[in-house]
């Protein structure tokens, strides 16, 4: 997987033994409110953001962890549609107007700083610009939040499955594993993805991916939410 050259080797701070309530896969969600929501926690949200909007290359593995679902607490967590910002930035990346679109990509983590979708991108546009700080910058931002979401569960069952906060992060996996889904259902509060095995390419002794389960509960719940 090519995000593992990017990933904060902390993996072990998931091995806590303390049990909560709200448990899904391998993400303690109740641990993560309680963190976050302590002003008085080195991991209290802003605190965390303030160091992630600054690159700040010593957050370690459970830093980015707090941050990536830990979102889902603060007033900015919306994972439904895209604001003026995003779509703007989207449409002058496509038509490759980089040097217009930075500061719509920019205004847009700012709306929403865990966007994986517009953190690739500005990735990319800096590495066409040849800035290779700022390139790799957003790179350690974005892979490092793929690397919590892979590291949340093996996909292999609704049980064990990958922990996105928002649809759109299941298909940022999906490129970063060159995967073309076949056919998608909702299968609890879960997605399961299906995948054409006759294009994978897989290294020898690996085995090609047939389908993943994503937990999409937290984007239901906000739907549920909206409803109520």
């Amino acid at each position: 997987m090519k995000f593992i050259k990017y990933i904060i080797p902390v993996i072990l701070l998931f091995s806590s033994t303390t049990i909560y309530a709200q448990k899904i896969s391998k993400i303690d969600f109740d641990k993560i409110k309680s963190l976050t929501q302590d002003s008085l926690s080195f991991q209290y949200y802003p605190v965390l953001l303030d160091r992630f909007q600054s690159f700040d290359t010593t957050l370690n593995f459970e830093d980015y962890n707090m941050i990536y679902y830990g979102n889902v607490f603060t007033e900015m967590y919306n994972p439904y549609g895209k604001s003026e910002s995003e779509e703007t930035f989207i449409d002058l990346y496509k038509k490759e107007k980089y040097d217009e679109a930075i500061p719509y990509g920019l205004s847009s983590l700012k709306e929403n700083p865990v966007n994986l979708n517009v953190l690739f991108k500005l990735l990319v546009i800096y590495h066409y610009k040849n800035d290779m700080e700022k390139a790799n910058a957003y790179a350690t931002l974005y892979y490092n939040l793929l690397g919590v979401i892979y590291l949340s569960g093996d996909g292999k069952s609704p049980e064990t499955a990958m922990v996105v906060i928002n649809v759109s992060d299941e298909y940022e996996i999906m490129a970063e594993l060159q995967l073309k889904n076949t056919s998608q259902a909702l299968v609890g509060d879960c997605d399961l993805m299906t995948f054409d095995t006759k294009t994978q390419k897989v290294e020898k002794g690996q085995k090609k991916i047939k389908k993943l389960y994503f937990n999409v509960s937290k984007p239901l719940d906000y739907l549920d939410g909206l409803f109520k």
